[in-house]
């Protein structure tokens, strides 16, 4: 998980991508602190397809997305202008149960406010 979030911090999102494909090529099994740092990259390059992709493919390894995934993956969305996708994406975690902190609902309130 830290070298993850240190590419994540230093914004540099493609070497967070590879390094997650590099754990599964070599059977390593990433958690959602892995797959969070990774979004939080994709999030700050405004990669909403990436982002939401990389929450779908946790989620289909097992691994629950928390709050802070989620929350990176709306702010992906809305960096991108993608408001729909921020709301479509707040709303599926809130049916799943999902526990969201006040960075979630900041990251959709942004989300919507770019879009006016």
């Amino acid at each position: 998980g830290a070298a993850a979030s240190t590419c994540e911090r230093a914004s540099h999102w493609e070497h967070s991508v590879a390094l997650l494909a590099d754990m599964q090529f070599w059977a390593l099994r990433p958690d959602i602190v892995v797959y969070g740092a990774v979004i939080r990259a994709c999030e700050q390059a405004a990669l909403w397809r990436q982002a939401l992709a990389l929450l779908s493919a946790a989620a289909a390894a097992g691994c629950q997305p928390d709050g802070v995934a989620i929350a990176a993956a709306v702010g992906a969305c809305g960096a991108a202008g993608e408001w729909q996708q921020a709301v479509a994406t707040l709303t599926d975690a809130q049916r799943q149960g999902i526990r969201l902190g006040p960075s979630t609902f900041n990251a959709a309130a942004g989300a919507l406010e770019r879009s006016v």
